[in-house]
């Protein structure tokens, strides 16, 4: 969120020319993503044969995803006329799947980072 944040303020008039989709999906995706990855993880391990959770198939399991989200979102919320006119755009613009990739990316080293240092882990023990 608050890369999106510092893009937005860098150049503030840059959304007046159209490229405020990333700043924005940064600011909005994040609250929204991060309980959803957070269920994800949890019903994977308890799966008899769980998905892999390395970094590779987190991110882009989640870019991906994020994606397909936010394009089906886009086209249920559109009004028609722009349905119309911009359908392709919603499904093909990758900003959906940048910005999840960098959320995946952030909470996956999180994860990883507080299961490195958790008390059970063994971590720190000679």
């Amino acid at each position: 969120m608050a890369a999106g944040y510092l893009i937005f303020r860098a150049n503030p008039s840059a959304c007046y020319d159209g490229p405020c989709e990333l700043p924005l999906l940064l600011v909005i995706v994040p609250p929204y993503a991060a309980p959803v990855l957070a269920v994800m993880f949890a019903l994977n391990r308890r799966l008899e044969k769980p998905f892999p959770h390395g970094l590779l198939p987190t991110v882009l399991t989640f870019g991906v995803l994020g994606q397909i989200g936010l394009a089906l979102v886009s086209v249920i919320s559109a009004p028609s006329t722009i349905r119309r006119l911009f359908f392709s755009e919603l499904f093909f613009i990758p900003g959906g799947f940048v910005v999840s990739v960098s959320v995946g990316l952030v909470f996956w080293c999180v994860m990883y980072a507080l299961g490195r240092t958790g008390p059970d882990t063994g971590a720190g023990k000679p």
